[in-house]
């Protein structure tokens, strides 16, 4: 893992290990197949890659839930 600071930004950059590890423990493949998640950028949010680009996205809570009524 690799961290730092680029201007008011906070970047934690995973290793390939970690990122596995990261991507296994969020569930992401679930959700974003083809995804892997690279980092966290401030305390927010995931930085994401599909292998030629990358994004950022929200760490909240995603669920899959049945509503009844």
């Amino acid at each position: 893992m690799k961290e730092g600071w680029f201007g008011d930004e906070h970047f934690i950059i995973f290793n390939e290990n970690e990122s596995v590890v990261a991507t296994e423990e969020y569930a992401i493949s679930n959700y974003l197949e083809g995804f892997q998640v690279v980092g966290l950028l401030g305390w927010d949010d995931f930085i994401v890659s599909n292998g030629s680009q990358f994004f950022t996205l929200p760490t909240v809570g995603v669920f899959q839930v049945s509503c009844h009524h």
